[in-house]
């Protein structure tokens, strides 16, 4: 518990450390770590990346069209010609053959009896609309902002969409860690740059570890950010281990012999 106080509050004494092994600086990083990426998981799993909102965002962009096809869904079944909608890295085709997906956002093409979904990295997922409970519209109705076509139709899209959710949620979680490991990796680096312009006399194995202890810092500051929600908290984790590495190094004083 000492330790603990002394990493989180007294950076002076972080010095105390500087020939710790270098597993006991590994589990120190890696219990903080494990803490972010538990809240990481709680916010990403726990909110669908893409609601009934999503269908309801589709229904007024049809709506705010001058024209759509001639398509409807009536009993399990799409019919009627080609309609694509391309917006933000995400592609929405109906009724078409030929069409091109990558593997930065979502596609999703919606055929006769089944919708292919491909979602970034995962590849392909086919939903069968006879596994959904979607209720019949047609596209002009949804464009005559009728209420009844315009919620079928959004439930019919975020029944569909929902099956990538939990991918969805994974992914979300992956990019948000490799964030923050990204950060403390870079604020290590610059950390160990800015202890040489302070104390260039001090070994690099004793620098790297007091650096690496100093860092701790970022880590902590990122945990309250996530569970409060206070998004200009994040600067603050990213300047502060600067500070606790000046005053780390400026409390080091090295004896030469003579």
């Amino acid at each position: 518990m000492q330790k603990l106080m002394n990493l989180i509050c007294h950076p002076t004494r972080i010095v105390l450390y500087f020939n710790d092994k270098a597993y006991k600086i590994i589990i120190w990083l890696l219990s903080f770590i494990i803490l972010v990426g538990a809240i990481l998981a709680s916010f990403a799993f726990s909110t669908k990346e893409y609601d009934v909102n999503f269908g309801e965002s589709l229904a007024k962009y049809m709506a705010s069209k001058e024209t759509v096809p001639n398509l409807k869904y009536e009993d399990g079944k799409l019919t009627g010609s080609e309609y694509s909608i391309k917006s933000n890295g995400i592609y929405i085709y109906f009724i078409k053959n030929d069409f091109a997906h990558n593997d930065y956002g979502l596609v999703m093409n919606f055929k006769e009896e089944q919708v292919d979904i491909y979602y970034r990295y995962f590849g392909k997922k086919t939903v069968y609309y006879k596994d959904i409970n979607s209720k019949n519209f047609t596209f002009e109705d949804v464009k005559k902002d009728q209420n009844l076509a315009r919620i079928y139709f959004s439930e019919f899209i975020f029944q569909t969409v929902d099956k990538i959710n939990l991918e969805a949620s994974f992914l979300t979680f992956v990019d948000n860690l490799i964030n923050v490991l990204s950060m403390l990796g870079a604020v290590i680096l610059i950390s160990v740059v800015f202890s040489f312009l302070i104390n260039p006399q001090i070994q690099f194995r004793h620098r790297i570890r007091i650096c690496a202890y100093d860092s701790i810092i970022y880590l902590v500051i990122m945990i309250f950010t996530l569970m409060f929600q206070i998004s200009w908290l994040q600067y603050v984790a990213l300047v502060l281990p600067l500070f606790y590495c000046n005053k780390s190094f400026r409390s080091i004083v090295v004896i030469k012999k003579v």
